[in-house]
């Protein structure tokens, strides 16, 4: 498998928001091509089931594409790495009623944790 090309994330590199993932295939040897980048989860979702090659995605994200068999669960099980997710918005700018109830919603569950 370290020879198989790998489909990531245009931060998937040193110094990027995703480097533990550039750091991780250093470290296990994996010597294939990244053939594909994007910036869209979605993107790179689709460029791994089309067979472009590995990819490490999420596992929330992937669990009924797994389920379904149109992907495999790779070592390690633990995951590679966890990363921070901000939120920014305009608080001068007039929000719809669905945009302020999702950042109402969404700042109610960071503060339980």
């Amino acid at each position: 498998m370290q020879s198989e090309n790998f489909v990531s994330f245009t931060s998937d590199q040193i110094g990027g928001m995703l480097s533990p993932l550039t750091i991780f295939r250093d470290q296990q040897g994996f010597g294939g091509r990244i053939v594909a980048s994007s910036s869209s989860l979605e993107e790179v979702r689709r460029l791994v089931i089309a067979g472009f090659g590995l990819g490490c995605l999420p596992t929330h994200v992937v669990a009924d594409d797994v389920e379904r068999g149109l992907l495999w669960r790779l070592p390690p099980d633990e995951g590679i790495a966890d990363v921070d997710i901000h939120l920014l918005w305009n608080r001068e700018q007039k929000l719809s009623r669905a945009e302020g109830v999702f950042i109402e919603c969404l700042l109610e569950r960071l503060a339980e944790k």
